[in-house]
């Protein structure tokens, strides 16, 4: 399979069910939009904001996760999360999952060398594992208090093992 704006190979993302660009890091989904969505329980509004996506430089929309209030890229299909609403989906989610746990994937080294900009304050955002379950490797503006979530990150945290 090849990316469909340089034409060159194309990789699966482990886990996370889509595509990546080695060279152009342009990102290929082969479900639909709605499928994708509902992976991370979003549901997308339709309404832009004035920030955008950084790691695509589209704009984000509001959209709700579990009823929160919202920033998602359509793109590449990453939220822009509230530290505190963060906390409490993934308590909520953890508490209510009854599906059979999933082994998370080990950390890949390459996510901790990106660098983006946080879409509020435009300052560099943090980038760290998720300290709980899941093996995640998310983005943090502590200036602006809001986590950049890539796609399938709060479903790989709300399925991992340990404590509910």
């Amino acid at each position: 399979m090849n990316c469909t704006n340089c034409g060159a190979p194309v990789d699966l993302v482990e886990g996370r069910g889509y595509f990546i660009c080695g060279y152009c890091s342009t990102l290929r989904f082969p479900e639909t939009d709605e499928q994708q969505a509902s992976k991370d329980g979003v549901t997308p509004l339709g309404e832009e904001t004035d920030w955008d996506c950084p790691l695509c430089d589209q704009s984000l929309e509001h959209a709700t996760l579990d009823d929160i209030r919202i920033h998602y890229c359509d793109d590449c299909r990453g939220s822009l999360v509230d530290c505190e609403a963060f906390a409490a989906v993934v308590n909520q989610r953890r508490s209510q999952f009854s599906e059979a746990d999933r082994t998370p994937l080990p950390l890949d080294p390459v996510q901790f060398e990106r660098k983006i900009r946080c879409p509020i304050c435009q300052g560099p955002m943090d980038v760290h594992p998720y300290y709980g379950p899941g093996n995640a490797v998310i983005d943090s503006c502590y200036r602006c208090r809001v986590v950049w979530l890539d796609h399938c990150e709060i479903a790989a945290i709300e399925a991992a093992p340990g404590r509910r």
